[in-house]
C-alpha cells in the first residue's frame, strides 16, 4: 500500500513529518495533462535513514522509460543536467499530439518536438528532477530573479505558520515586490516583523518579503493548487 502525490508539491517540512508518522509509503508522480507521468519517485526510494539527507524528498524522481527531459535556462540554452534551473521540456510517446482545434496554442507549447511545460526545474547529480516553480510565478525584483518556492519553504518553517503563498506584486521602484500571504496555525500568531527577521536569517536580503499579509485561507483550485492570480487580484483591488 502506498500514497501517491502529484499536481502540486508538498512543503519539505510537511513531507518529512508525514514520513515520520506513516513511514516511507509516499510516492511522487510528475506529469501534465499534455505529458502524463514523466517522472516517478517510488516509496521504497525514500526508505532508510540516508533518504532524509539525500534531498530526495525535494525531487520528483528520475525520468521514466524512453521519455526525454531537458532543462532550458533563461536564455533558452540547454543546461544538460548541470544543475542550473530552467524550463522543463519533455519529448516522448507520452506527449500530446496537440490541443484540439487550437493551432496557436499547440505551436506555442510544442516546438521542435519538445513540449514546453512552463515548469521551472533542475536535475541533481543522481538524475532526479526537481521542480522549483512555474515560469509565470517567477518574481523579477530590480535586477534579480526570485523563485517563490525558496521563500515559501523558509516561511513555513516558522512554528506559527500553517500555509504560505509568495507572489510578486507591482512595485514602482522594484518592478515587483516579494509579498507573502500567510495562514497561521489555529490559536497562534506572529508579527510581520518577526517573520521578516526569520527570513532575513535564512535568505539573501533581496529575497525576503517586503510585505506580509495574513489571511484566513489561501484560494485553491479543485486540484488543491494555490490560485495565485486570485491573490494578485485581491491585493491589487
Amino acid at each position: 500500500q502506498a500514497i501517491h502525490i502529484g499536481g502540486s508539491r508538498i512543503p519539505p517540512a510537511v513531507f518529512e513529518r508525514a514520513m515520520e508518522i506513516i513511514g516511507p509509503k509516499i510516492g511522487v508522480l510528475y506529469g501534465l495533462t499534455e505529458a502524463p507521468i514523466t517522472c516517478y519517485l517510488p516509496p521504497q526510494a525514500l526508505a532508510g535513514a540516508q533518504a532524509a539527507g539525500s534531498g530526495l524528498i525535494h525531487s520528483v524522481g528520475p525520468v521514466l522509460g524512453d521519455y526525454e527531459v531537458r532543462i532550458l535556462d533563461t536564455d533558452e540554452m540547454p543546461s544538460n543536467g548541470s544543475g542550473r534551473s530552467g524550463e522543463v521540456l519533455i519529448r516522448g510517446d507520452n506527449v500530446m499530439a496537440g490541443y484540439w482545434q487550437d493551432e496557436a496554442a499547440t505551436g506555442a507549447s510544442l516546438r521542435d518536438g519538445w513540449l514546453h511545460t512552463g515548469d521551472v526545474g533542475e536535475f541533481d547529480g543522481d538524475g532526479n528532477l526537481h521542480i522549483v516553480g512555474r515560469l509565470k510565478d517567477v518574481i523579477r525584483s530590480g535586477s534579480t530573479t526570485i523563485i517563490p518556492k525558496e521563500v515559501e519553504d523558509v516561511i513555513v518553517l516558522h512554528p506559527a505558520v500553517a500555509e504560505v503563498a509568495v507572489i510578486g506584486l507591482p512595485d514602482v521602484e522594484w518592478g515587483e515586490a516579494v509579498t507573502a500571504f500567510v495562514v497561521t496555525k489555529p490559536g497562534m500568531s506572529v508579527a510581520e516583523r518577526d517573520l521578516v527577521e526569520h527570513c532575513r536569517a535564512r535568505l539573501a536580503g533581496y529575497k525576503k518579503p517586503r510585505s506580509i499579509r495574513f489571511v484566513a485561507s489561501l484560494p485553491r483550485s479543485h486540484y488543491g493548487k494555490v490560485l495565485r492570480a486570485q491573490l494578485i487580484a485581491q491585493a491589487t483591488k
